[in-house]
């Protein structure tokens, strides 16, 4: 009988690093072999969607470029296939006509892999897109059986074995932190083909059992990796996206001034994937990589996609001043969410006055008990006073809020709601309630499969996972509050805030239709107006 598949890696597996070594060790460590002349490409697939989905966040892929920066700097030939940006206002919909692929068409991706690359990485983030990107892969081994195909990122690291039972496509997964693993198993791959011995690599082996080879290394001086290899991939083409990764400036790319988190959320698969251990760059070498943006690539925006960027009063303002001192008017924007600890009125007005557009507050819920219960350390009392600081300053703000927790109870999602609308009221920018899923990698996915209030990983479920933002394929996990219950309260929720909102300020109602269908190049002042023109602009071009 086969071994129970390890579908949610425990937390505790990741916490303790088997190896320590810096950048410049693994690069001299791991170098190229001189005459070798095969090369490495590293795939981002195009992404999938619900057919109805509105909002599609669209941003480069800063995870492979820094993975091909890495590669480059021990001397390999690298390349990255970026199947969104090389094709981004290409779409399509799937076999099953439920979903949309934005991208290279699969063909495509198949007809980009260079005869002579030996090893393929393929980054995987989100376990919704693991059906279309599994039939991907089993299209490139076809075409190519004697490529070593490689996964990883959150998808491949929370699911590593059932990845590999499932798509017999794949040879090795990359589990967690990716830049010394992936570059010690392509130096293996050249050197004693066959072999993985590298720290933070799974794999089946020749008996069908599967193997992993320890937790990975991590990296001891994060600011030391080399930049990330943006000229692989065509960065110009992503203004032209039809959705952008929070308020489209022009050109904007991510930058990660911090790796990890150091809390347990437990809805999250951060722990699985990083560890809790945090690593915080110095900010003048966050200012020094934003200026060489600015220089080289002439971007207008930088988007901070750090699962929680600023930690440290003092951290923010060191940043601030940096930008200020080198003249640097880029807009700033955290769209993915930060918390306030650091973001007092002092660290606020800085960042307005470095030129930051858009704040993103992750709250989570307005209820005390589910925040106690999914370990969300917060202090309603200090993120709302923050909040209430970033609007009278003049920043935009949003916050991200959940529903759904299966502990949660009407009166729960009545104090979230109470909260959202009283945000509304004292001039919050936008507010967009989320539907909990129980992602893979997370303390609650673990929690509820030991409870069989979900499946083992399989298609539908992989499905169900866009249900988190979309309303027709939404699955309730709270055990007291049917689907329909819920769905009622998003609606309710998210319109009640938006009148209120408007209603309050109604200066914001005549600058949104002025924004939304005014002709020339838009500049929008909130998420919702993003999005709007995002479809408007999406209808009228058909």
């Amino acid at each position: 009988m086969a071994a129970p598949l390890l579908e949610a890696p425990q937390t505790h597996r990741f916490l303790q690093a088997s190896d320590r070594a810096s950048v410049r060790e693994m690069a001299a460590r791991c170098a190229a072999p001189r005459a070798e002349r095969r090369r490495v490409q590293i795939l981002r697939a195009f992404s999938v969607v619900a057919r109805s989905e509105l909002s599609i966040p669209i941003a480069p892929p800063i995870g492979p470029v820094y993975l091909a920066g890495m590669l480059r700097a021990a001397g390999y030939a690298v390349d990255v296939i970026d199947g969104i940006g090389e094709d981004i206002t290409r779409t399509e919909l799937t076999a099953c006509g439920r979903f949309r692929r934005q991208g290279l068409s699969p063909e495509a991706i198949a007809r980009r892999i260079h005869p002579d690359t030996a090893v393929l990485g393929i980054s995987m983030l989100f376990s919704e897109e693991w059906l279309e990107h599994r039939a991907l892969l089993r299209r490139i081994r076809a075409a190519r059986p004697d490529l070593v195909i490689v996964a990883g990122g959150e998808h491949a690291s929370a699911l590593s074995e059932y990845v590999l039972r499932d798509c017999r496509a794949i040879d090795y997964v990359v589990r967690g932190e990716g830049e010394f693993a992936f570059l010690e198993l392509v130096h293996q791959v050249f050197t004693e083909p066959g072999r993985a011995s590298a720290p933070g690599i799974a794999y089946l082996d020749g008996d069908d059992r599967y193997v992993e080879t320890g937790p990975p290394r991590r990296i001891a001086d994060f600011g030391a990796l080399p930049r990330p290899a943006w000229d692989l991939i065509p960065v110009h083409e992503y203004p032209r996206a039809p959705n952008s990764h929070g308020i489209d400036c022009g050109l904007s790319l991510p930058v990660l001034a911090t790796r990890g988190c150091p809390f347990q959320c437990t809805f999250c698969s951060s722990p699985t994937m990083w560890s809790t251990r945090y690593l915080v760059r110095d900010p003048a070498d966050v200012v020094d990589e934003i200026a060489e943006l600015v220089a080289t690539w002439g971007v207008e925006g930088i988007n901070f996609v750090d699962l929680t960027a600023f930690t440290k009063k003092k951290w923010v303002l060191e940043l601030c001043a940096g930008l200020q001192a080198r003249g640097l008017r880029v807009s700033l924007q955290l769209p993915s969410g930060t918390r306030s600890e650091a973001l007092d009125e002092e660290a606020l007005r800085a960042l307005h006055a470095a030129h930051c557009r858009q704040m993103t507050y992750a709250p989570e819920s307005g209820s005390e008990r589910t925040l106690e219960l999914i370990k969300k350390k917060v202090s309603l009392a200090a993120i709302e006073q923050s909040m209430e600081a970033a609007i009278r300053i003049g920043l935009n703000a949003r916050m991200n809020i959940i529903i759904g927790f299966p502990h949660e109870t009407r009166r729960d999602i009545y104090q979230s709601a109470r909260f959202c609308l009283r945000m509304a009221r004292k001039g919050l920018d936008d507010c967009f309630p989320w539907l909990f899923s129980a992602y893979p990698g997370s303390e609650l996915y673990a929690q509820l499969r030991a409870e069989g209030a979900i499946p083992e990983p399989c298609d539908d479920y992989f499905e169900s996972l866009h249900g988190m933002s979309n309303f027709a394929l939404s699955v309730s996990k709270a055990s007291r509050l049917p689907l329909w219950e819920l769905n009622l309260y998003r609606v309710a929720i998210t319109l009640s805030f938006y009148v209120i909102a408007y209603l309050r300020h109604p200066r914001r109602l005549a600058r949104l239709l002025h924004s939304v269908f005014r002709p020339g190049r838009f500049s929008a002042q909130s998420l919702l107006e993003q999005r709007l023109y995002e479809n408007y602009q999406r209808i009228t071009s058909r």
